[in-house]
């Protein structure tokens, strides 16, 4: 496997990129290979990796957001990645490979700016999906936030083309990861005639009912080796993220997880991200556990021992 990445443009930018400093630089990546916008401060003397992962939306979910300067403040090299919805990418949320975000930990590990420590994840729904199953495979991932988190896999997400098969939202070597499938019932199908009210919690929940689809689309979070902080809305509607993100917690607590975990829960409704005391809560755990993700030196591919 070849881990260098082609560069589509490297932009050394101050007012063109909106970020206020000529320190700024910014590479857009647009491979197959890797997509997304990777920023780094270079008056930082050292930095530590951030991954950012936006949810079903698609696209670059994070590209322009106001937040990234903040992350560029506190110390951080940032890679706002996509991983379908975007020119040359999946058009579905489909069977999206774990292995793409693999190489994106690698690429932040070893070639950026940032090399030499472990990378934290900030994830929202859907990419909190794949940032825990990412984490509880890749001892890279030295710290997680799941903003709106799932504690399961869960069926695909069809794209414009729509698909007849019953498809998982990821691979990994090739195969779908053990997903819950989603009853065909008359809840489903409610929420389907009303899709605009983006109100699946019932759907969500009727998918993971059966205990043995439950445990079988569980994320093993407990592989982590990463501090994880929890975010959920007590007024999510799209799923129902505050019984998962106690699962997740729950679920590391009966397996005597080593590092920290945080589980809160906030008066929102699925976009917990956009409160303000979520973002402060979020900037404050990353700082806490920082020196975690510089003390040890990243593991090669393959050194996992699971």
């Amino acid at each position: 496997m070849c881990w260098s990445f082609r560069l589509c443009c490297v932009v050394v930018c101050a007012l063109v990129c909106g970020l206020g400093s000529a320190a700024i630089v910014t590479r857009d990546f647009r491979d197959p290979v890797l997509v997304g916008d990777y920023y780094f401060d270079s008056a930082q003397r050292d930095c530590t990796p951030l991954l950012l992962l936006g949810g079903s939306e698609g696209g670059i979910a994070w590209h322009g957001s106001d937040q990234i300067p903040k992350f560029l403040d506190a110390g951080y090299g940032v890679l706002a990645l996509a991983y379908f919805g975007h020119p040359g990418l999946p058009d579905a949320l489909q069977r999206i490979p774990l292995e793409y975000f693999d190489h994106a930990v690698h690429w932040l590990t070893n070639e950026s700016d940032c090399a030499g420590h472990k990378v934290a994840i900030l994830s929202g729904s859907k990419g909190a999906e794949a940032a825990l199953l990412v984490a509880s495979r890749n001892p890279n991932v030295g710290l997680v936030v799941a903003l709106s988190p799932s504690a399961y896999v869960f069926w695909g997400i069809q794209g414009t083309a729509g698909s007849p098969e019953v498809q998982s939202s990821w691979s990994a070597d090739g195969k779908d990861v053990p997903f819950a499938r989603f009853v065909d019932n008359e809840t489903r199908r409610r929420a389907l005639a009303n899709y605009q009210a983006m109100e699946f919690i019932e759907v969500y929940r009727d998918a993971v009912r059966d205990p043995k689809v439950r445990e079988a689309s569980a994320i093993r979070v407990e592989r982590m080796r990463a501090p994880i902080l929890l975010v959920s809305g007590s007024e999510d509607r799209l799923w129902p993220s505050v019984e998962m993100a106690d699962a997740i917690a729950g679920r590391l607590a009966r397996f005597e997880y080593a590092y920290p975990v945080e589980n809160v829960v906030v008066e929102q409704g699925h976009d917990v991200g956009s409160r303000g005391d979520v973002e402060a809560k979020v900037l404050e755990f990353l700082a806490m556990h920082r020196a975690e993700l510089e003390s040890d030196a990243p593991y090669a591919l393959g050194d996992s021992d699971e």
